[in-house]
């Protein structure tokens, strides 16, 4: 979507994030949109849990999910002693995959300047706040482009308790150009992890496209919260910018984020909108050159073209999981393209 976000905004406009990852009693959801009820989900609006690009889509029936066991793990880990940074990324996916922390502390202890692990011990819930803090100052000092490094680190420091900091790591992000969440390098090291189990190469692209791990979309909620809860307490031009920095958040989660998910796309959109509720249609927005009611209708639109292309892949039959020979081309292009230009691609294909 083509919005520009004003640095002038004077508007008062708080912001929360919101959608598609459900409560425990929901159904299992994994990553192929071909479901009718990922439609439905794309307009859904509660965010409760980390979660994971499987949790949008329920499961097939037919599909049998491959379980990478702990002993093949550790054998595929120890075939890279000699190589450290090789042997720290496996320590970190075996952790991820077996629910074990203290293997992605090993790995991350093994690499300390490797980003990449440090985000994900960064994301990981399993550990508790103040070892997410420490990962998260650590991971923001070594990544000055990544904004979302500013928005983890401050998201944390407003849990722990300090506000000041945190609204200063987060005016920080506006330096930073970029948003890096590591997650097609973590799926090709998923890959190789349930390749070393013994999983054919298709189960592998699919089961690391399932099983890619996005927690922080779900943490933005309680984020979004502090930062609108926060703004009226803040001198005007202050607030201002915290607006203009929020906004531009939303888009760049929608649009920006490497892993190009629907999960991201649908979640920045909520974002998005939720900036502008209870605002004048007539009144000037956070972007640039729009009111308030042009980008709803902005927003809205490319909500409506993302059910469509849902819809239409959904009529084409279960391409992810059904064992067809674009499985692994489409997992291929979800890395490269996003899981949007990969869903373009695959109705290219089905004409």
């Amino acid at each position: 979507m083509n919005r520009t976000v004003s640095h002038t905004l004077a508007a008062a406009i708080g912001f929360s994030v919101a959608f598609l990852f459900k409560t425990a009693k929901q159904p299992e959801y994994r990553a192929s949109p071909n479901n009718p009820q990922v439609v439905a989900d794309v307009a859904a609006d509660t965010i409760d849990k980390p979660g994971k690009i499987g949790s949008a889509h329920p499961q097939e029936e037919h599909y049998s999910p491959i379980q990478a066991s702990a002993s093949d793990l550790e054998s595929w880990a120890k075939s890279f002693q000699d190589d450290t940074k090789q042997h720290a990324e496996a320590l970190v996916i075996s952790g991820v995959l077996t629910a074990n922390p203290q293997l992605i502390r090993d790995g991350i202890a093994a690499a300390p300047e490797n980003s990449h692990l440090l985000f994900i011990g960064a994301t990981d819930h399993s550990f508790d706040a103040e070892e997410r803090l420490a990962y998260r100052k650590r991971l923001y000092d070594q990544s000055p482009d990544n904004s979302l490094s500013s928005y983890l680190y401050a998201s944390t420091l407003f849990e722990t308790g300090r506000e000041e900091e945190a609204l200063e790591i987060f005016l920080s992000s506006e330096t930073r150009p970029d948003v890096e969440d590591y997650s097609a390098l973590t799926s090709l090291l998923l890959e190789d992890a349930y390749l070393a189990s013994g999983a054919t190469l298709r189960q592998a692209k699919v089961e690391s496209i399932i099983n890619l791990p996005l927690p922080h979309l779900s943490e933005m909620f309680a984020f979004a919260k502090r930062l609108k809860a926060l703004e009226p307490t803040l001198p005007s031009t202050e607030a201002a910018k915290v607006r203009m920095l929020s906004s531009r958040m939303g888009m760049q989660i929608s649009e920006q984020a490497n892993s190009g998910s629907i999960v991201n796309l649908a979640t920045g959109l909520r974002l998005e909108e939720l900036i502008l509720e209870g605002l004048p249609d007539y009144e000037s927005s956070p972007y640039a050159g729009l009111t308030v009611g042009q980008a709803r209708h902005q927003i809205e639109q490319e909500r409506t073209d993302l059910k469509a292309l849902i819809t239409e892949t959904n009529e084409s039959g279960d391409y992810l999981t059904s064992g067809s020979n674009l499985t692994t081309q489409h997992v291929d292009r979800i890395r490269i393209l996003g899981e949007r230009g990969a869903l373009e691609w695959l109705r290219s294909k089905r004409k």
